[in-house]
């Protein structure tokens, strides 16, 4: 598999290229899981949203990448037996943000979806809770508790 980031220039290109494949009429997808993201798209993300929540950047960054985070996660849990340390990574980040932030994520999150008709399989996405249960289908898994568990 081509590597879909592969010469990005940074988190924002990516987002880019990210909404291209959510709005274009020929490959548009409602599906994150059929994004061609390979474990190393996966790996590039994650380390960008690493290096920014790190930072210590203003959180409204987020409003600038919410597909990058989508698919990050979404990826990650696909990859989760193959490339556990994607995993990992994704929970050292989710560690790290400041609990009175999720509900700007979850805002942030959830308006993204609706933004690009991205599926929600019938569930509402209102808590950290229903994202992970629309994320693991998104992933091709089915629903199991926990953020990416």
């Amino acid at each position: 598999m081509k590597n879909l980031f592969e010469n990005t220039d940074g988190i924002l290109e990516a987002e880019n290229i990210l909404k291209k494949h959510f709005t274009s009429d020929i490959n548009q997808s409602t599906i994150i899981g059929s994004l061609p993201v390979s474990p190393a798209d996966c790996g590039y993300l994650m380390d960008e949203l690493f290096e920014l929540i790190q930072s210590g950047r203003s959180i409204s960054f987020v409003e600038n990448i919410p597909l990058c985070i989508l698919t990050a996660w979404t990826f990650a849990v696909k990859y989760e037996y193959t490339c556990p340390e994607l995993k990992e990574k994704l929970i050292d980040a989710a560690k790290m943000i400041q609990q009175h932030h999720y509900r700007f994520y979850i805002d942030v999150l959830s308006g993204a979806m609706a933004e690009y008709s991205i599926s929600d399989f019938g569930y509402g996405h209102n808590t950290i809770t229903e994202l992970s249960k629309i994320i693991r289908f998104h992933a091709g898994e089915g629903y199991t508790e926990g953020i990416c568990a």
